[in-house]
């Protein structure tokens, strides 16, 4: 049996609206001035599990006020958390729909989610710099924002994030996330006890493929001290690897806000974050001062 299609959402900016609003300054402007090949900058966005259009929509709205064009893609919870060994497939589907769309010589900017949204950029970035992939070096990635990830494999966090997608009842809530439990702790004993690495346990490994990855463009991240699924220390150890490794990295930190509810709680501040980070890098200029100097926590 063939696998569904995947569902994503893409929009176009009007560019009649734009035009019409050019005198006033606003992103019509900035899409004839950021990009030297004339091309409209792109958004990926990629949820996080329990992410339905609903709720990025709300994301795609940011960029979309802008001109840019954006594509949002999320992948069912249960892929995530029972079948990763579909990532390697879907990041194919996800690079199809962007060839397909003609939008994969654009400038794009991935907008990553959770662990979730993680687990399908690592499966992507894998195939843009493999030798052996039909797709090496086939996008043009200016830059690289993560909300509320990346957080080290910790079996308890995993189990309250599936939860959390859940919008069954209490009681039946409680006993998948059991099930899970089980399962996790079964598939971890499995991995102590076998040398070679189970298949869950390599789609697991996202917060060392995204301290690893050898996508070198300027990245933002964005995550809270109060989040209970992905723990900020997690996500600071990622900044200062991926500083090691020469990235250009800007950060923020808040002391309140849950798990991918920054823009939630911070609507105005979150916003203007990621419109500055993106116009920064969809100008490209390494001679021009940062727009986000002195950026780190707040």
């Amino acid at each position: 049996m063939s696998e569904p299609p995947l569902k994503y959402s893409i929009s176009f900016p009007d560019r009649d609206k734009l035009a019409g609003e050019e005198d006033e300054g606003n992103s019509f402007e900035i899409i004839g001035k950021c990009i030297g090949e004339g091309r409209t900058p792109v958004v990926v966005l990629l949820g996080w599990a329990g992410c339905n259009d609903r709720h990025l929509s709300k994301y795609s709205a940011i960029y979309e006020k802008e001109g840019y064009i954006t594509l949002g893609f999320i992948i069912p919870a249960p892929v995530l958390f029972f079948q990763s060994y579909k990532l390697h497939d879907i990041a194919k589907g996800l690079m199809d729909v962007i060839i397909n769309n003609n939008i994969a010589d654009n400038p794009i900017i991935f907008h990553i989610f959770s662990n979730g949204g993680s687990m399908v950029y690592t499966s992507l970035s894998a195939l843009l710099n493999s030798p052996e992939s039909p797709y090496q070096g086939r996008l043009c990635i200016r830059g690289i924002i993560v909300d509320s990830a990346p957080g080290k494999s910790r079996v308890f966090n995993a189990v309250r994030a599936f939860m959390s997608t859940l919008s069954s009842n209490f009681i039946l809530r409680y006993i998948l996330g059991l099930c899970l439990l089980i399962y996790l702790l079964l598939n971890r004993l499995v991995n102590l006890l076998l040398p070679l690495e189970t298949v869950l346990g390599k789609g697991f490994r996202v917060y060392e493929k995204m301290c690893l990855d050898k996508t070198q463009c300027p990245q933002l991240f964005l995550y809270s001290k109060a989040d209970t699924v992905i723990m900020a220390a997690d996500v600071e150890e990622v900044i200062a690897r991926r500083k090691d490794q020469g990235v250009d990295v800007k950060s923020l930190c808040w002391e309140e806000s849950a798990h991918v509810a920054h823009f939630r709680a911070n609507p105005e501040l979150y916003t203007k974050t990621c419109l500055e980070f993106a116009a920064e890098c969809f100008k490209n200029n390494k001679n021009s001062p940062s727009l986000l100097a002195g950026w780190n926590k707040m």
